[in-house]
């Protein structure tokens, strides 16, 4: 458990940060969500809900890593669930 500041450090040190632990655990639950979601589309506001991201600054931070890489798309689209235009996430 960690409890003193000098933990943080020693965390830090070995480079394991507990915020990109969340992240990263976040970021691979939001990827295995969306490569089972077929070809649907998703709005950071929706995955705010569905995955229990903290606000708008951590779905953007999680869905733009992942838009990043080959196996997910982040375009303009209609969203599935809202409807609405937007910058949407989906598994390619």
């Amino acid at each position: 458990m960690i409890s003193t500041p000098s933990d943080y450090g020693e965390l830090i040190a070995l480079n394991l940060p507990p915020l990109i632990d969340a992240i990263m655990s976040k970021a691979e639950s939001t990827a295995r969500f969306l490569q089972t979601s077929g070809d649907r589309a998703y709005c950071d506001d929706c995955l705010i809900m569905l995955m229990g991201f903290s606000g708008p600054d951590e779905a953007e931070q999680v869905t733009s890593g992942l838009g990043g890489t080959d196996g997910f798309l982040r375009e303009l689209g209609e969203c599935c669930l809202c409807h609405e235009r937007k910058q949407t996430i989906r598994a390619r």
